[in-house]
């Protein structure tokens, strides 16, 4: 593949001349965890105030509910990260 601006013959993208990223990682890491972690707080305390107060079956099963596709997403992405480092090329 030849690049018309400047006549230059590109084979894979591992030639093409693009700067690393400044920094490896997430960015912000600190402040996505910290948010992360006021949003579950939040979550909890108004999902108990709700699950004490309520006598509604649906808002109380949408709630267990919500909390059970957490634990399970938290679980998948547990795995996931965990057997991520692993791969062989």
């Amino acid at each position: 593949m030849t690049d018309d601006t400047t006549n230059v013959n590109v084979q894979n993208a591992e030639h093409v001349n693009v700067d690393p990223p400044a920094r490896e990682g997430i960015p912000h890491v600190r402040v996505v965890a910290l948010i992360s972690f006021f949003i579950l707080l939040a979550f909890t305390a108004v999902s108990a105030f709700i699950l004490l107060r309520s006598d509604d079956a649906a808002i109380t099963g949408a709630i267990v509910g919500t909390w059970t596709a957490l634990a399970t997403t938290a679980g998948g992405f547990w795995l996931g990260a965990s057997s991520g480092g692993k791969l062989k090329r």
